[in-house]
């Protein structure tokens, strides 16, 4: 749409259920360098089949495309090179929150089990947890969700490799 001249070039925004949404304009120091942080320790655990986007759009079909901080997806990254990564494609889908929990964080909970997400990870930069949804029913979200604590470790569905909570914050 920017290149139609419908956005600006600096405009950001994710279509969600047919609607178009404006995004978050500058990102805090903090939330970026968690971003950054996250996208370069699950490229080095998914390292080889895997491609990791951060702040990247993910076409859930033609009415959703929503932005994630990180994307975790089958294949190397030339094969998105005239695509995004779909619902198909996807095996994690990651929210980075610096405290402030958006209200439509149950919506895209919705949305990635909708699309058959196989996980949706949110991590709180303030409590210092990671709480994990799996077992996504397109009628009634994930049915499982767990909260990890810093101190503990978590292994993806799609990848046999024990990730440490702690290893995906920001040290104090």
């Amino acid at each position: 749409m920017a290149e139609c001249g419908i956005f600006g070039p600096e405009e950001r925004w994710e279509l969600i259920d047919g609607v178009i949404y404006e995004t978050v304009g500058s990102i805090p120091r903090p939330y970026y360098a968690a971003i950054h942080r996250v996208r370069e320790i699950l490229r080095k655990v998914y390292a080889g089949d895997y491609s990791v986007f951060s702040r990247s759009p993910l076409t859930l079909d033609e009415y959703c495309e929503p932005e994630a901080d990180i994307v975790v997806a089958q294949g190397e990254y030339i094969e998105y090179s005239l695509r995004h990564p779909t619902a198909f494609d996807t095996c994690l889908v990651m929210e980075i929150y610096d405290g402030f929990v958006p209200r439509d964080r149950v919506i895209r909970a919705a949305m990635f089990a909708k699309a058959n997400i196989a996980e949706y990870w949110i991590l709180d930069l303030v409590t210092r947890q990671l709480e994990v949804c799996r077992n996504p029913t397109p009628q009634s979200g994930y049915s499982t969700v767990i909260t990890f604590a810093e101190e503990q470790s978590i292994t993806p569905v799609s990848i046999e490799r024990e990730i440490s909570v702690a290893s995906l914050l920001l040290p104090l």
